[in-house]
C-alpha cells in the first residue's frame, strides 16, 4: 500500500498524483495532518501498548497501516491551525494560551510516533530530511561546499551591520529565515514573499526583528528545477520582463503571466545538484536558481514539498504521473 501524508487544503499537486494512482488502480491511502486534531467519530487512530501496530478507522472502515510499503511525505498539520481553532472558543486568555501550547505538543508528539512507526518503510522523503531544508543558512553552506555559487547573506537585527551590508551590495532583499509559511484567513492563503528592502527602511525603523538579508541578484532569468530520483526537469522563468515579478516570480501577474519554457541545465550544475540532494538525503524536490547577468548560476534554495505543477504543465513534463509511477514501482 502507498501512504500519502498531506493536508486537507492547498495541496493541488498531491490531488493530481492521486488521480494518476486511481488511473493505475494503485492501492493507496491519504492521511491529512489535520485529521489527527479532530475529535469526531468518523476518524479514529490507535497505537497499541506494544507500539507495533497502527490501526486507522475511516468512515467505519478499519485499515491496518502495517500494510504500507512506501510513504510520500508532502505536508502535515500547521500548528497555527490548532491555535485558530482554540481561539474561537470562549476561554479565558491565559487558559487559551496554555491549552494551545499543550495541544500542539500532544499533536507533535503523536506525529513523531507515527513517523517513527514507519521508520523501516521506504520514504519519499522522510520528514527529518524534509525539515532540514528549512534551515536556510545551513543549506547555503552545504551548497557552497559542493561548489555552487550562493548569494551573500546575513542574519541580523543590528542597524550598523545591516547598513554595512547595504554599503557593500547596494541592493538588498529580505526573506524568512525558516521555511516560507502562509496565513489562512477566511479560506484564503496569504504567503510571505521575498521582498526588496531599502536603506531608508532600516534607517527609519525604531526596532528591528531578527531578519535574513541577501544581496539582490541582477538576473537574466530564474530557474525552477524539479528533481526526482536522479532526473532533472528544469524550467526558465523570464520574470525580469515584468516589474511586478522582478524580485520574486511568485508575486504573480495573473493578467500577463511570465514566459516559462523548458530548460536544459549544464551538466556541471546538474552534477553538483545531484551531490546536494545526496547530502540532504532527499530523493525529490524543487530547486530555485538564478542565472545572473554575468551568466553565472546562483543557488537559492531547495523545497522538497513545493507545488511542482507550475513546472509540470508549462513544460509538458507530466510530473504528477512520474511521481505516481515512482511510488508504484518502489512499493
Amino acid at each position: 500500500m502507498i501512504a500519502l501524508l498531506s493536508k486537507e487544503k492547498f495541496d493541488l499537486s498531491t490531488d493530481e498524483v492521486m488521480d494518476w494512482l486511481d488511473h493505475y488502480n494503485a492501492n493507496f491511502l491519504r492521511l491529512n495532518g489535520e485529521d489527527f486534531s479532530k475529535s469526531d467519530k468518523t476518524s479514529t487512530y490507535t497505537i497499541n501498548d506494544e507500539c507495533n501496530t497502527l490501526t486507522l478507522m475511516i468512515d467505519g472502515t478499519s485499515v491496518n497501516l502495517s500494510e504500507v510499503s512506501i510513504i510520500w511525505f508532502r505536508r502535515w498539520i500547521r500548528y497555527g491551525e490548532i491555535r485558530e481553532k482554540i481561539s474561537k472558543l470562549n476561554l479565558e486568555k491565559n487558559l487559551t494560551i496554555g491549552l494551545k501550547d499543550n495541544l500542539i505538543k500532544e499533536i507533535a508528539t503523536f506525529s513523531i510516533s507515527i513517523f517513527k512507526y514507519f521508520d523501516n518503510k521506504k520514504w519519499l522523503d522522510h520528514p527529518i530530511h524534509v525539515g532540514a531544508t528549512g534551515k536556510k543558512i545551513e543549506l547555503l553552506k552545504i551548497a557552497q561546499s559542493i561548489g555552487l555559487k550562493i548569494p551573500s547573506t546575513i542574519i541580523s537585527n543590528n542597524k550598523k551591520d545591516i547598513k554595512a551590508f547595504f554599503d557593500t551590495h547596494q541592493r538588498v532583499i529580505t526573506k524568512p529565515i525558516a521555511e516560507v509559511q502562509y496565513f489562512i484567513v477566511e479560506e484564503k492563503a496569504y504567503p510571505i514573499r521575498t521582498q526588496e528592502i531599502y536603506y531608508s527602511d532600516i534607517e527609519n525603523a525604531e526596532n528591528l526583528f531578527l531578519s535574513l538579508f541577501q544581496e539582490l541578484i541582477e538576473k537574466t532569468y530564474e530557474l525552477r528545477i524539479f528533481y526526482l530520483d536522479g532526473a532533472f526537469y528544469s524550467m526558465a522563468i523570464f520574470s525580469q520582463n515584468d516589474q511586478q515579478t522582478q524580485v520574486d516570480f511568485r508575486n504573480y501577474n495573473f493578467e500577463k503571466t511570465n514566459r516559462m519554457v523548458p530548460y536544459q541545465l549544464p551538466t556541471e550544475i546538474e552534477d553538483k545538484l545531484q551531490l546536494l540532494f545526496k547530502e540532504l538525503q532527499l530523493t525529490h524536490g524543487s530547486v530555485d536558481i538564478i542565472r545572473n547577468t554575468k551568466g553565472e548560476y546562483i543557488f537559492l534554495e531547495v523545497n522538497p514539498v513545493g507545488q511542482f505543477g507550475m513546472v509540470s504543465k508549462p513544460c509538458n513534463y507530466h510530473l504528477e504521473e512520474k511521481i505516481a509511477q515512482y511510488l508504484m514501482h518502489n512499493q
